[in-house]
């Protein structure tokens, strides 16, 4: 906002605003309705977003409801892909790591489904893709396949790689024996049938080894600057700015 021009009123952690005292969302939003032209939320509660949007009538961009949806980033990660590959089209894309908490993932899929792409869904079964994403996929041109081989990624052109995400699971325990599972590193890519494109909305912690970083085909630092852009336009887009 601020490169567009703009001025940021910023609420940062729930404990500093009247959230703590009791306020709820509904009256927040009136509260950021008078004083921004638009607002961008990010809330731990899933379907949060839409109550937000539903109480005012200036723009609000969901910037990631809880385990839900995480729509700028997809927006950001369409891009990215195109950019590296130059079309969606006719592409295996692998959606590695936690695939039933990751709300990039849940995103992504739902754009990814208006194009003719392969996706292959690479996890744990307890951190599978949630069925309900997958019956939005029927009736698409898209096909899906679910493994828990890592090396499927070989014969895949993109690699979108997520954290195992600690804060999500309610048992600690069940976590810590999920988290390693799957790690991405420079043998695994270099081993790949193709030029794998490897992709991560990040943070990452050790899913994603830093020895692939000097591979060209890693595109994940490339993707956090486009991210800057996109969501620029995102702003001027709602804004009501005409390009």
């Amino acid at each position: 906002m601020e490169r567009l021009g703009g001025r940021v009123i910023s609420t940062v952690g729930f404990q500093f605003s009247s959230i703590s005292k009791g306020e709820t969302l509904y009256d927040t939003m009136k509260m950021v309705e008078a004083y921004a032209d638009i607002a961008v939320i990010r809330h731990p509660v899933e379907g949060s977003s839409r109550i937000a949007a539903g109480a005012v009538k200036i723009p609000v961009i969901n910037a990631g409801d809880g385990a839900g949806q995480h729509p700028t980033q997809a927006i950001l990660d369409l891009y990215t892909i195109i950019s590296e590959k130059g079309t969606l089209d006719g592409l295996k894309v692998a959606f590695i790591g936690d695939l039933k908490y990751g709300r990039t993932i849940h995103s992504l899929i739902n754009l990814l489904r208006h194009y003719k792409v392969r996706l292959f869904l690479i996890s744990p079964p307890e951190l599978a893709l949630p069925e309900s994403y997958k019956k939005a996929l029927q009736g698409y041109s898209l096909t899906l396949e679910e493994t828990t081989d890592i090396k499927a990624v070989w014969d895949c052109d993109v690699a979108y790689v997520t954290r195992i995400q600690e804060e999500r699971f309610p048992d600690h325990k069940e976590y810590e024996r999920l988290k390693d599972l799957f790690k991405i590193n420079k043998e695994l890519i270099l081993a790949s049938k193709k030029e794998t494109t490897v992709l991560h909305p990040l943070p990452r912690v050790n899913e994603l080894s830093t020895d692939v970083d000097d591979l060209p085909n890693a595109a994940y630092f490339r993707q956090a600057r486009y991210g800057v852009v996109s969501r620029m336009t995102l702003l001027c887009l709602s804004l009501g700015q005409d390009f």
